[in-house]
């Protein structure tokens, strides 16, 4: 272009005035990005940064500055019928070219913030490098995917995950799909986590797979939590950090503030409405509300009078479930609203917010709103497409071409349009959020950029129990100082993976604990903006008055008289509230998942398969603390009309008719007792696990424990001796053989292992034997069947060696068959898996005396018990169906679990070689 050359010849000529220029001259519509491209095919000039101007070839450029930000670009790289086309667009979608949202108003810095946000921000450095120690980024295997239409271009998918995790709601993640020759990969977001099922937010156009693998950066909402904490500490001046301290520090001795008068509501009980009348007075509100007391219902009158007061509300939670549950309780109290009014922020879990009449998901409105632009991005990403085979095809030809200049023109043109496009999307979106009156989000989301820059007259934290005090912090800072915290602070508190004191104060502690309300309510010292409710609708008043004497003696629960009158289901236990199984003279082992961690009691889950039997017609809720003992459990619900198996923590929030609570610690192993029944004081771990665990029973709650481990051996009088003693006085004790012995019991009572023998000749699938000893009369009679089904099937034998290192007598009798004998220390099972079929005993299956022995009939409980105890092999993959490694002197190396001197080391060991101290080779750690 010889008129660009010549401008460019006379001297730095700006990027503004190149255009005009050659305007004036005639070249209309030319863009920036045909200069650019003229300059690939002869470089005449260069472009300075700097100065946003044009350089000639050569010329001494002035030093570069950083890139402007691509959403800043004006268009002025497209021609004049292109910006036309987009100023056309944006007026459709509502997008004037009209001032932009006014900046928050300056805030006062409260004097307290700089040293408390750099407090915060240890203890989120502290649990970042925790979390990138242990557990930065896993893959996770998932499987019986079913998919569900959410938008335009989200769906849902649901997958049952194969490895236990703890995830985060609201990270994003990479799911692999397909073939490993032709996998594929997607950006997708967890919506929510409950037991092993999980579910993805996914795009629309991704192909369907019932398996997959999730990749997922653990540290990512650390990171950003941390990022926005370290930005507001250099700039705080439009962040409200008076009302964000509110929340996590502890309040100067004042006088009671007055409340507003307000109308009651007839639906609400007397503390319900005193709780309303605060929410609406422009100060901090808590709101403790036990299980059951109404607190969404609550929450769901005061919404609707904050929004009939103008009010603009943030309203969040800590998971998408319970940001669901919150909004669609105030949704029920609405007659009618203006589409935009109500606003949901990202993948809901009730698709009941999905489609709606009047929709409340942003990408619902904002697609309605912007249904142009995404029409034209369409055509846009086609033409795009079809352009780019275009300069293909041309490549290959000599010298410069016309063609492919004009085709390379009209690319660079569609691309700025399409870029320009989609930033209109991202503004209508926000705008969307702008113009809102109720916005409802996860609390994470707060640190993004479509909320961070959000003002609020109300905060509305639901569930702030399970709410670090740092997130609610960050939340509370988005509004006026008119925040309401609502939850039950003796229930489950957060879960951190660091253990520093910055990391205890700022993760492991919610606001109630941060703000020294729990603290408060445990000396009985009520503060005065600290609202109880205290009439429960859920459990049945036996239930009720056993969580309320262990666990809110401060604030007694009274029972309404609605669940006094309403009928009973059909639960297995006849009529009683209250139901021990007791295992005490069971004497039933624990294990650890792959000999790591993660308790489990094989024995507890083969008595928990009869409750179930029992249970087919019942809405009920099987309930641990540990995630591999919910991995036994689980298969059971398969059997039922209504079921669910899961850990306490992810069951919260929950509630089922039947709910049983398998306690799975036991005295058969010289295991200490857990945390989480050793530590029962109000507030503790274990009281808030136990108390979750109970009060989740609407009708009848069934303990199964050994009593004598987890109760009459405890010293203190705590919360959950309390409420062991209140369930124990009360309740229908049923034995461990009476719940076995139902007619539709899977599990049977043995005292000899003649029909293990049985089981092994007719069996196809594999065989596993656990047993820390092996005794020649209780092995002889298995040789002949082991050695024939080891032709047809892999069969292991898990023992614990001689402490010379050599096979116990009674196993060399197998070494020349096809048997995997695997020596380990210690072998804390007793057990064997033989197909579908478990068995299990109080002491070492194959010894002389083993004791009582349970056999449950059940594929799926095998399936679990083999995932549960399979171990990881040096050199082989995951589990038993292999030889053990040999060391040099011919014995087989024996697995050690050794957790006194290191935690979780893992050594492959020959005792006589290492002995003479061979080389550390021969000590192999997995």
């Amino acid at each position: 272009m010889i008129e660009f050359e010549k401008l460019v010849r006379e001297g730095p000529i700006g990027r503004d005035a190149v255009l005009q220029e050659l305007d004036r001259r005639g070249l209309r519509g030319v863009t920036d990005g045909d200069l650019f491209l003229l300059n690939v095919e002869h470089p005449v000039a260069q472009f300075d940064e700097t100065s946003q101007a044009w350089l000639p070839a050569g010329a001494a450029p002035s030093t570069p500055r950083a890139r402007p930000n691509p959403r800043t670009s004006d268009g002025r790289s497209l021609t004049h019928a292109g910006r036309i086309e987009l100023a056309n667009l944006r007026e459709s979608a509502g997008l004037h070219e009209a001032v932009p949202a006014p900046a928050p108003a300056i805030q006062p810095v409260d004097p307290r913030w700089t040293d408390i946000a750099q407090q915060a921000i240890r203890g989120l450095g502290d649990e970042y490098s925790q979390a990138v120690r242990e557990v930065a980024e896993q893959q996770i295997h998932l499987a019986n995917g079913r998919r569900h239409s959410a938008t335009e271009t989200r769906d849902l998918v649901v997958y049952q995950m194969q490895d236990s995790l703890q995830i985060r709601e609201g990270s994003s993640a990479t799911l692999v799909v397909g073939r490993e020759s032709t996998t594929q990969s997607f950006e997708v977001e967890v919506v929510s986590v409950f037991g092993a099922e999980l579910t993805l937010s996914v795009p629309a156009q991704m192909p369907h797979s019932p398996a997959a693998k999730l990749r997922i950066d653990l540290t990512w909402i650390i990171a950003k939590q941390r990022t926005r904490l370290q930005e507001l500490l250099q700039k705080p001046e439009r962040y409200n950090t008076t009302a964000a301290l509110a929340v996590v520090t502890r309040p100067a001795p004042s006088s009671p503030n007055a409340i507003a008068p307000h109308p009651a509501d007839h639906v609400l009980n007397p503390q319900q409405n005193l709780a309303v009348r605060h929410g609406m007075s422009c100060k901090l509100t808590w709101l403790w509300g036990p299980p059951g007391t109404g607190k969404t219902t609550t929450l769901s009158v005061l919404i609707r009078d904050l929004l009939a007061a103008n009010k603009r509300i943030l309203l969040c939670a800590p998971t998408n479930t319970a940001v669901d549950v919150a909004l669609m309780g105030a949704l029920s109290r609405l007659s009618a609203f203006d589409p935009g009014r109500i606003v949901r922020i990202g993948q809901p879990v009730d698709q009941g917010l999905a489609n709606r009449g009047v929709p409340v998901l942003v990408e619902e409105i904002a697609a309605a709103r912007g249904q142009e632009i995404a029409r034209r991005l369409v055509d846009l990403r086609n033409e795009s497409a079809d352009l780019s085979a275009q300069i293909q095809k041309t490549a290959k030809a000599a010298g410069p071409s016309t063609a492919r200049i004009r085709v390379q023109r009209r690319l660079a043109e569609v691309k700025e349009l399409t870029s320009q496009l989609n930033t209109a999307l991202a503004e209508v979106r926000r705008q969307v959020v702008r113009e809102a009156s109720l916005v409802a989000a996860t609390a994470h989301q707060c640190t993004l950029e479509l909320l961070s820059e959000q003002r609020f007259d109300t905060i509305v934290i639901d569930e702030a129990s399970m709410l670090t005090a740092t997130l609610a912090m960050l939340v509370a800072g988005l509004g006026e100082g008119h925040t309401v915290v609502a939850g039950d602070f003796r229930q489950l508190s957060p879960v951190a993976v660091s253990d520093t004191p910055a990391s205890h104060q700022w993760l492991h502690d919610s606001p109630f604990e941060a703000s020294g309300i729990a603290a408060s309510v445990l000396r009985r010292e009520i503060p005065p903006n600290l609202v109880a409710l205290t009439t429960q609708h859920r459990m049945r008043a036996g239930i009720s008055d056993a969580v309320s004497a262990g666990f809110y003696a401060e604030s007694p629960l009274v029972t309404a008289t609605s669940v006094v009158e309403r009928s009973r289901p059909r639960v297995p236990f006849g009529v009683g509230d209250l139901i021990a199984i007791d295992t005490s003279d069971l004497n039933a082992w624990m294990g650890r998942r792959g000999g790591l961690r993660s308790r489990f009691n094989l024995m507890h889950a083969q008595v928990a398969a009869s409750v179930a039997a029992a249970s087919t017609d019942v809405d009920a809720a099987f309930v641990t603390p540990f995630n591999c003992q919910a991995s036994l459990l689980r298969p059971f619900t398969a059997d039922l009309s209504q079921g669910e198996a899961s850990t306490v923590h992810k069951f919260q929030g929950g509630e089922a008719d039947l709910v049983v609570f398998d306690c799975v610690d036991a005295g058969g192993s010289n295991f200490r007792l857990h945390d989480w029944f050793a530590n029962g004081s109000a507030g503790g771990t274990g009281a808030r696990l136990v108390n979750v665990a109970a009060s989740r029973a609407r009708e009848q709650l069934v303990l199964l424990a050994d009593f004598g481990r987890i109760h009459r051996q405890r010293k203190v009088v705590d919360a959950t001796y309390k409420f062991m003693r209140q369930f124990l006085e009360h309740s229908e004790t049923v034995s461990w053989r009476g719940a076995v012995a139902r007619e539709s019991s899977p599990t049977t009572v043995h005292s000899t292992l003649d029909e293990l023998s049985a089981d092994i000749e007719n069996t196809d699938g594999p065989i596993e034997i656990r047993s820390a000893t092996v005794s020649p009369t209780a092995l002889m009679p298995l040789l002949a069947p082991l050695r024939e089904a080891a032709q047809r099937v892999p069969v292991s034998i898990w023992f614990t060696p001689e402490s010379n290192g050599d096979l116990p007598t009674a196993l060399t009798h197998l070494t020349r068959s096809e048997v995997f004998l695997r020596p380990a220390r210690p072998v804390h099972e007793s057990m064997a898996v033989v197909g579908s079929v478990v068995w299990s005993s109080a002491r070492p299956l194959l010894s002389d005396a083993p004791g009582v022995s349970l056999r449950t009939q059940h594929s799926g409980l095998a399936d679990a018990a083999r995932m549960v105890v399979r171990r990881r092999t040096t050199g082989l993959a995951q589990g038993s169906d292999q030889p053990a490694e040999r060391c040099q002197c011919g014995r087989p190396l024996a697995r050690v679990e050794d957790f006194k001197r290191a935690p979780e080391m893992i050594c492959l060991w020959c005792e006589p070689s290492d002995r003479r101290t061979l080389p550390r080779s021969r000590r192999r750690v997995v």
